[in-house]
């Protein structure tokens, strides 16, 4: 069998593949990633998960380390 994931060429294209991955909570002002077609309205509920919030602040830890090394 063959892994066909591909690995993101930037930072922010890591980020936003890993969020994509992680998962919002289906409501149109989702703090985590903006849901593609229909969507709630009724406030998000990311903040009310704290494993989510862990792992989101670990993918923006880890987009400022790649970018602080980009910029050496």
């Amino acid at each position: 069998m063959t892994d066909h994931t591909t690995i993101p060429a930037t930072p922010a294209a890591e980020l936003d593949a890993y969020l994509r991955e992680l998962g919002g909570c289906s409501d149109g002002h989702c703090i985590i990633i903006k849901p593609i077609g229909m969507h709630t309205n009724g406030g998000c509920r990311c903040a009310r998960d704290e494993m989510k919030m862990r792992r989101v602040v670990f993918a923006y830890r880890r987009y400022r380390s790649a970018m602080e090394r980009a910029d050496v």
